[in-house]
């Protein structure tokens, strides 16, 4: 995460999913992953997406939150500590916003980031990327693992890279599953179009019960209901052999019902950055 990407559209998007997962009163935690790089290194592009603060359709959502946004963005304050100080978050949420260093004290800090934000049970990390090698822009998969325990739920973000999203869908489910032990893991590959920006991200939810399942397919049949955005789910489990059994698509419509499973649909080329 960085401070210019704070108010864009995938930003507002993560927000108001973190907003339904914790509606059930699950404590929640942010892992900022705080990437303090020269911006550049990443990209120009990156949190420019801002044409749905104009946008009826987008304001429904999730109305407080939009308004709490488009007034950070439009005062000129993005930033990360500028975002923790916004009234939309749930009582009691917890933040690690130290930058991520590199090298040899990259161990450090994660052990770090876990102790802090040991009591939530509902855990958000927030890379520039998504999970991957150990650099500023990625999680790892040894840190998902060390976040996961019973009863809590890890949700992760990825910006998919420019490879078709059926096998890498897959081979991201089968790291979770292999690396992590994650039994569930359920990813939401949300493509929305806005003005002539399109923003495209994955969120990907392990463990937490049904409860946050729920809450997690309830919200993107709600995004789908948006014009010009779409949230197709992946899901999967962890079969006896650690490997990951995909479960069968199922139709979707305006409202999906508690204990169904997810459908996975879509395929194609989609750009990895925000």
């Amino acid at each position: 995460m960085r401070d210019a990407f704070v108010g864009d559209l995938s930003d507002y998007l993560k927000y108001a999913l973190l907003r339904e997962l914790a509606a059930g009163g699950v404590s929640l935690g942010v892992a900022w992953y705080l990437n303090d790089e020269p911006h550049g290194a990443n990209g120009p592009g990156g949190g420019k997406r801002l044409e749905y603060l104009a946008a009826a359709d987008w304001r429904g959502l999730d109305a407080p939150l939009h308004a709490s946004l488009e007034r950070l963005v439009w005062g000129g304050n993005r930033s990360v500590a500028a975002v923790e100080g916004l009234g939309f978050w749930p009582v009691g949420t917890m933040f690690h916003r130290e930058p991520v260093p590199g090298g040899a004290l990259r161990g450090g800090w994660a052990a770090a980031m876990a102790c802090r934000l040991s009591g939530c049970g509902l855990v958000f990390l927030d890379p520039d990327n998504g999970v991957g090698s150990p650099t500023r822009r990625h999680a790892t998969l040894g840190e998902v693992r060390s976040l996961l325990r019973p009863g809590r739920a890890v949700l992760l973000i990825k910006f998919p890279a420019r490879v078709p999203l059926a096998q890498q869908v897959r081979d991201y489910h089968r790291a979770l599953h292999r690396n992590c032990g994650a039994h569930s893991v359920i990813t939401l590959q949300a493509s929305c179009t806005v003005g002539r920006g399109v923003a495209r991200c994955w969120f990907t939810l392990l463990g937490g019960g049904e409860d946050a399942e729920r809450r997690f397919r309830s919200f993107a049949a709600r995004l789908e209901t948006i014009p010009g955005a779409r949230a197709p789910i992946a899901a999967s489990v962890r079969d006896a052999r650690g490997q990951a059994e995909f479960l069968p698509p199922i139709p979707t419509g305006p409202t999906v019902p508690a204990g169904d499973t997810a459908p996975w649909r879509g395929a194609g080329r989609k750009p990895r950055r925000r």
